[in-house]
């Protein structure tokens, strides 16, 4: 099934942390890679010039291929901030929180 989920492994593969990560692009209903240019627009809706549509990004979550690694446990519902690929069997994986970037826990 991974490999159903190209589109977003390339866009992940742009993350400039290295991590792999897609981001939430609330304005968009995207996701797209930390820093991706935003399109030129006349209006204040920031949409990035390189994303996929949430719809993607919830089909690879509801499959397992992907799993949220960033959520904000602060929102009332909790809500996923960013996501990556599913870690292979039996590797350690711990998402993060909305708290811990910046943190030594997020590096």
């Amino acid at each position: 099934m991974a490999d159903a989920y190209n589109d977003l492994a390339a866009l992940a593969a742009k993350d400039p942390a290295g991590k792999g990560r897609l981001w939430f692009v609330r304005d968009a209903s995207a996701w797209s890679y930390a820093g991706c240019a935003i399109e030129a627009r006349a209006s204040n809706i920031r949409v990035p010039i390189e994303s996929v549509p949430d719809s993607r990004v919830q089909a690879a979550l509801q499959d397992g291929s992907w799993v949220g690694s960033v959520a904000d446990t602060s929102a009332t519902p909790i809500t996923l901030l960013a996501v990556q690929k599913a870690p292979d069997p039996g590797v350690a994986f711990r998402p993060l929180t909305r708290a811990d970037l910046g943190t030594a826990a997020a590096a």
